[in-house]
């Protein structure tokens, strides 16, 4: 999962009367930190004397879309080795899409049971249960092309709003 970080209150940050071109001087990263107070914030930033000390930085889930690489070292879903994701991870939320893509002799997939945003499939997938009785839920489900096989209990269910 990616996360953002945005301010919860609104006039959190000042600029401390700090000239404008110290503006260039402050990489964005360093403003948009993980940090969970505004103390931590680089100069030129400050909380005002006056400012609510609850009012933090909160971290807010993005959508992030995975795409299915296979290049782990096994098949399994949850293994991030087989998911392209410049964060990392694999998708594992409701904030989460998956694709997989379309390769001569398609792919092999062990799933687990996961809740997910949706779910694109391009080419032929040869499904199977992690624990013999997995289920997949997603909000919606694309199969592009090719031939999509369910073994070993698997399951796919689409709902109409994804439930973490």
């Amino acid at each position: 999962m990616s996360f953002a970080v945005f301010l919860v209150c609104p006039l959190i940050l000042s600029w401390n009367n700090a000239p404008a071109s110290a503006l260039s001087a402050v990489p964005a990263a360093s403003v948009l930190a993980t940090s969970t107070s505004a103390a931590a914030l680089p100069a030129p930033f400050a909380a005002p004397a006056s400012a609510d000390p609850a009012c933090a930085v909160a971290p807010v889930p993005m959508r992030a879309t995975y795409t299915w690489t296979g290049n782990g070292s096994n098949d399994r879903w949850d293994n991030i080795a087989n998911w392209s994701y410049v964060g990392g991870g694999y998708p594992d939320d409701c904030n989460d899409d998956a694709v997989v893509p379309f390769v001569s002799g398609g792919y092999d997939v062990v799933l687990i049971t996961e809740s997910i945003d949706d779910l694109t499939m391009e080419g032929s997938l040869d499904l199977t249960a992690a624990s013999g009785d997995d289920t997949l839920t997603v909000d919606s489900l694309t199969i592009v092309g090719g031939v999509v096989t369910f073994g070993n209990g698997t399951r796919i269910d689409t709902v109409s709003s994804c439930q973490p």
